[in-house]
């Protein structure tokens, strides 16, 4: 579910603890505290309720089942708890600095500037008039920073929403105890046309479209049939399978995503998208789920043996391809797993590097790119993906120069030169 319900959820659970527990100078135990207590949980439940969906869903055999969390309730909780992405956590000794870098420079365009100033003066008023509600506000603000602020991850900014609404209460508080009544209503309607106004332009991305144009030219320069292995998620991955699934498009091309391979889920979609390619692997996937199927149940495990039989199952599925169809990885394949494609022989073509046997001896044949569109489709605003996007074509803009080089085809190296000064020149 988004990031927003969790937060909502999260929110309401510690606005329910902190008004049973904190004492008002009353006895706790009465029956008026737990009346009340009932009164706040029904709404946290209701709240609870939407993960309801993920097991309904998931048992009806979606496109995509994420998860598949309808296989127990420990998927369902594996999946909920985040437990794929936990290893993120408490990673990094440098994240904290850096995301409460982010936080801070993300007030201002969360608070028009001058919610700050309201935020100040209610943090006043509530600790002079209102302790409890100083304190509740306080409390949400340092929770979710304890826990987001050493997530390291790039897009951290949707994990302060907590901390933001913590702070909207102050802000909404501060108003108050500084405007007239008369003017209050005014001035706070001021605050989210001004946020409007200011954010409009970052965050309309409706000309904004290089990940389409990016999964275009990758797709657009493999081969008829061709299988190929892929970890960048975010760049072309996921958008590619939305196109194929739901539009139509490449139908011939067999993805596997690299870094999906290493959740118990994903090999059941691969057996249901790609049936021969599972097949012809069956005893690889069967015997690497085995081994996987502990690692996700915190059973006792191998990492040694994860990663064998890891990179086992896909050189089974590039040995049993490669003689019939076109095999290609992408450039990050070749840094993050060099074993899986130890032993073959890898040529650029497109922005992908295809795979042929040892004994081969291919001839460079990049075939055409065009980045027109791509380099239309950069906007003047940037954010880590379109950073990284720009980064990687420009990485594998670079090699298809070198290889044209080594070819001794210069024409074709002025070609990738001139490209790579046409998207510097964008981003200036």
């Amino acid at each position: 579910l988004p990031t927003s319900i969790f937060e909502g959820v999260w929110t309401h659970f510690e606005l329910v603890f902190y008004m049973f527990f904190v004492s008002d100078g009353k006895p706790y135990l009465t029956q008026k505290r737990f009346k009340t207590l009932g009164i706040l949980i029904i709404p946290l439940f209701i709240g609870l309720s939407l993960y309801i969906y993920l097991p309904l869903i998931s048992s009806t055999d979606p496109l995509f089942n994420w998860g598949d969390v309808s296989r127990g309730f420990n998927k369902f909780l594996y999946h909920v708890q985040g437990k794929q992405y936990q290893i993120w956590m408490f990673s990094d000794s440098e994240s904290w600095s850096k995301n409460f870098g982010k936080f801070i420079s993300s007030l201002p365009t969360q608070t028009a500037w001058i919610g700050l100033v309201f935020a100040i003066a209610g943090m006043y008023f509530t600790l002079r008039y209102a302790k409890r509600l100083f304190w509740l506000s306080i409390i949400i603000i340092i929770s979710c920073l304890g826990y987001s602020l050493n997530y390291s991850i790039h897009d951290i900014e949707t994990y302060f929403l907590s901390a933001y609404i913590g702070m909207y209460i102050l802000i909404v508080i501060g108003m108050a105890g500084l405007l007239k009544k008369k003017n209050f209503s005014y001035i706070a309607l001021a605050i989210p046309v001004l946020l409007l106004v200011m954010n409009f332009s970052y965050n309309d991305r409706s000309n904004e479209r290089y990940v389409d144009e990016y999964t275009k030219v990758m797709t657009d320069g493999l081969a008829e049939d061709a299988l190929i292995i892929s970890s960048e998620w975010d760049m072309w991955c996921s958008a590619f399978w939305y196109y194929q699934g739901i539009e139509g498009h490449r139908k011939d091309i067999q993805l596997v995503e690299l870094e999906l391979m290493r959740r118990t889920w994903y090999p059941t979609m691969v057996e249901r998208w790609y049936p021969p390619l599972y097949e012809q692997c069956e005893s690889n996937f069967e015997s690497y789920l085995e081994i996987l199927e502990k690692f996700e149940s915190s059973l006792p495990y191998d990492p040694r043996e994860i990663q064998q039989q890891f990179v086992a199952l896909f050189r089974c599925m590039i040995d049993n391809n490669i003689d019939e169809r076109p095999v290609y990885v992408t450039h990050d394949i070749m840094q993050s797993e060099p074993q899986i494609v130890q032993g073959y022989t890898a040529m650029p073509e497109g922005l992908a590097v295809r795979l042929y046997k040892s004994d081969q001896s291919p001839q460079f044949n990049p075939g055409e790119l065009d980045l027109t569109g791509f380099n239309n489709s950069i906007g003047p605003r940037s954010n880590h993906l379109t950073e990284a996007t720009v980064n990687n074509i420009l990485s594998k803009l670079n090699t298809l120069h070198q290889f044209a080089l080594k070819y001794q085809k210069p024409e074709l190296a002025q070609a990738y030169n001139a490209q790579i000064r046409a998207i510097n020149e964008k981003l200036k």
